[in-house]
């Protein structure tokens, strides 16, 4: 009897042993060459940013923060998300123990900025407010079309504009948060401050400083599209560009004796096929898809 429960013992673990080899010959297999080499672009670093950022600026301009201490902000935030980001596996396996002892499991997953404690926060720019859209290709025409409630809102926004005027001067939008699908998106809305002040100078007849307001945002925009990490923004600034350019052809086509002033130099540039390519967009996808992976493995670990 004891004989033949140690042959199937040996049986049993004969034949795990196979599974467990079999599996990691899969693995081992399942990539060839050509797969392997895709990863590798797939994994490929983008290149060092270069030049002044304006993420800070832009990311913070819902709260009222001293202009000397945005970056200073955006590095706390930047080490807080981290720890949080680290802690989620964490998270996930105290979540999964809450659910297997027959409880409701508890947390967001979601990170949650503390910065309302130390600063005045400001409302959220929503992209129901009374401003022209990213891509509008109408702004001209509904700034003189408004009844007051978009000239009051501009007008309680000057220090926001101020803020995003920073972000539309730098040389990138570049997120220094790890690849993470979690991490926070940048408050694309609030950049519909400039061209509804654009199209505000123009109806106003302020017309050198509408073509130069509208000019910086356009180039901006097309500054920071080629080399956007992830898909949102590689649709937003194209989008904002679009919807600059309408303003400007507008403004032209009312005004066509005007100058053009140097602003609108890089603006108007020729397309370029990197305006476009979405293989870096797709690059930070990957990268961003497969620290959620890892970070999913490190969690069920055991």
């Amino acid at each position: 009897m004891l004989k033949l429960l140690r042959v199937g013992l040996y049986s049993l673990v004969g034949l795990l042993a196979l599974g467990v080899l079999g599996v990691q010959l899969l693995r081992a297999t399942a990539l060839d060459d050509d797969d392997k080499a895709l990863l590798a672009l797939a994994r490929q670093a983008p290149a060092p940013a270069e030049g002044r950022s304006g993420f800070a600026a832009l990311s913070l301009s819902d709260y009222d923060i001293p202009a000397d201490r945005l970056e200073a902000e955006m590095a706390a935030e930047v080490q807080a998300y981290t720890s949080w980001l680290a802690g989620q596996g964490e998270a996930a396996r105290a979540a999964s123990r809450t659910v297997a002892d027959g409880s409701d499991a508890i947390g967001s997953g979601q990170w949650t900025t503390k910065l309302a404690s130390r600063y005045p926060a400001r409302k959220p720019i929503g992209y129901d407010s009374p401003l022209c859209g990213l891509s509008a290709t109408d702004c001209l025409a509904r700034v003189r079309g408004d009844t007051g409630e978009m000239r009051a809102f501009l007008a309680g926004e000057s220090a926001r504009l101020s803020v995003v005027d920073q972000a539309l001067a730098a040389n990138h939008l570049h997120s220094p948060y790890p690849p993470s699908h979690q991490a926070p998106f940048l408050p694309f809305a609030t950049l519909r401050l400039s061209l509804t002040q654009a199209a505000m100078d123009a109806a106003d007849g302020r017309v050198p400083q509408a073509l130069s307001r509208t000019c910086r945002t356009l180039s901006a925009a097309r500054r920071f599209t080629p080399g956007a990490r992830d898909l949102v923004n590689k649709m937003v600034f194209p989008g904002l560009a679009e919807g600059a350019a309408a303003l400007l052809l507008d403004i032209r086509r009312e005004h066509p004796a005007e100058p053009l002033p140097d602003d609108c130099r890089d603006a108007l540039r020729p397309v370029q096929a990197d305006d476009y390519l979405i293989c870096e967009a797709m690059r930070g996808e990957f990268r961003m898809g497969a620290a959620l992976s890892a970070s999913q493995d490190r969690a069920l670990a055991g």
